[in-house]
């Protein structure tokens, strides 16, 4: 996965690519990625691989973000 921020008019710069392991095991099974230190805009993220492979679907239960670092 990886985020990247959402820029009118320019490509939109990417942050880290991060890999998430823990996906696919069951129920109350998650992973977590971190970016720091990003410029305040906004933000989307792309799958680019599920399982090893370049195609698939995913559903996303939830998507939190976390700001007590900042």
């Amino acid at each position: 996965m990886q985020y990247f921020r959402a820029v009118d008019l320019a490509p939109d710069p990417g942050y880290d690519n991060k890999t998430f392991t823990n996906c696919f095991k069951g129920d109350n099974w998650i992973s977590l990625g971190e970016w720091h230190e990003l410029p305040s805009g906004n933000y989307y993220f792309q799958i680019n691989k599920i399982g090893g492979g370049s195609s698939g679907t995913l559903d996303v239960y939830e998507v939190t973000q976390d700001n007590t670092a900042d």
